[in-house]
């Protein structure tokens, strides 16, 4: 169940398993509709693991996370949210700079 295991990451990453926390997320952010927090969610937890911020999934939660919430979105890039180094990922970039700026 996704709520539970949104509740579940919460406690991962305050322990600072990121890559686990995202993992128990990164099956829903492939599917139709995720929530705007779980989405959120793994893209906050994804940022500090490297691999994932290389992943095809973290391009496309931050797709689905800019068409749900543009604002919020754009302001994800910068300190004290996203570093720049989100911005490796090609196609984070691309979608980065085709909606932001």
């Amino acid at each position: 169940n996704k709520d539970n295991n949104l509740k579940l990451a919460y406690i991962f990453a305050r322990f600072k398993d990121y890559a686990f926390a995202a993992s128990l997320l990164s099956e829903y952010v492939k599917q139709d509709n995720p929530s705007e927090q779980l989405l959120f969610a793994y893209i906050s937890f994804a940022a500090h693991v490297q691999d994932l911020v290389n992943s095809k999934v973290f391009a496309v939660a931050l797709n689905k996370a800019e068409k749900m919430n543009h604002e919020k979105y754009c302001k994800l890039f910068g300190e004290p949210f996203l570093t720049i180094q989100v911005l490796d990922n090609p196609i984070v970039k691309e979608d980065y700079f085709k909606a932001c700026k």
